[in-house]
């Protein structure tokens, strides 16, 4: 038997995507995480990025001992 293509097929279907944001998606980036943090309230946002920048902050203190 012969092996089944892989390639995906085009959708008929219009995108409803910005065209910026499907160029990224074609070229092989994952926006999965960016969507998730979109879903997140500002304050969410903000929690993380100062649970990061902590986190960061505490490595570098670490480093230096």
């Amino acid at each position: 038997m012969a092996a089944k293509s892989k390639k995906r097929k085009k959708s008929k279907t219009k995108s409803i995507l910005a065209p910026e944001i499907q160029a990224a998606i074609d070229y092989g980036i994952d926006i999965s995480l960016l969507e998730a943090n979109l879903k997140l309230s500002v304050i969410e946002r903000i929690r993380q990025h100062q649970i990061a920048l902590n986190t960061v902050q505490k490595l570098r203190k670490a480093k230096l001992l």
